[in-house]
């Protein structure tokens, strides 16, 4: 859908609020609320949105594979270290992403979790891994394509997918460095919270989101 097509349709969503009556039309069926038929134009018009967003990213996502994982794991050794070093000390990156990085202890995360990549050409752009049920697990950019839209991405793919599971509510475990990524994208924090990695402590904020309420 064209840019100018969202915009007058978001318009148009907000001007329902006002006009769409208490007693609702006859085409209606029955048993559906004014809130539930609002929140149902809400949905449509968010996943045009999405749709939209994502034929404009230059890159390509896809399901991760087995031969993928050690661009997986490059990709969060090289984001923990040259990303999030502003955040956590040298220790704590390294506790947090030891170099080398475990294989099997990688395999075995990745088991649980479907992963969706950002790739460019060959070249891995970007990762997600996410449990249908609502749960972000890991979400990390490539230094060398920060700030290129691709977290972005790779997040509003995930929710499409888990839109289509029936998943009304997400979750996630946000470094201090993913914290403002995540409040961006319509998540709260619920609590602070230390884990110990490697007998190291390393903040981290659990925070919630709503997946039927709309993005402000």
């Amino acid at each position: 859908m064209p840019t100018w097509n969202l915009h007058v349709a978001r318009q148009s969503i907000r001007a329902a609020r006002a006009w769409l009556p208490e007693g609702l039309p006859a085409f209606v069926p029955e048993g559906v609320t004014r809130s539930a038929l609002l929140g149902d134009v809400f949905h449509a018009i968010q996943w045009w949105d999405v749709q939209a967003f994502l034929r404009r990213f230059p890159m390509r996502i896809r399901e991760a594979l087995e031969s993928d994982l050690e661009a997986l794991m490059a990709v969060f050794t090289a984001a923990v270290h040259a990303l999030a070093g502003g955040a956590y000390t040298a220790e704590q990156c390294r506790a947090w992403a030891p170099i080398p990085p475990d294989a099997e202890g990688w395999r075995s995360r990745l088991s649980g979790v479907t992963v969706l990549l950002a790739c460019e050409g060959e070249q891995v752009a970007g990762f997600i891994g996410y449990a249908r049920s609502g749960h972000v697990d890991l979400l990390f950019t490539a230094p060398l394509f920060a700030r290129r839209g691709v977290a972005t991405a790779l997040f509003e793919a995930a929710c499409a997918d888990m839109r289509r599971s029936g998943t009304q509510r997400l979750r996630t475990e946000a470094s201090l460095a993913a914290r403002p990524f995540f409040e961006r994208q319509g998540f709260a924090v619920v609590a602070e919270e230390d884990v110990l990695r490697q007998g190291v402590a390393l903040r981290r904020f659990r925070m919630t989101r709503d997946l039927r309420v709309p993005r402000a």
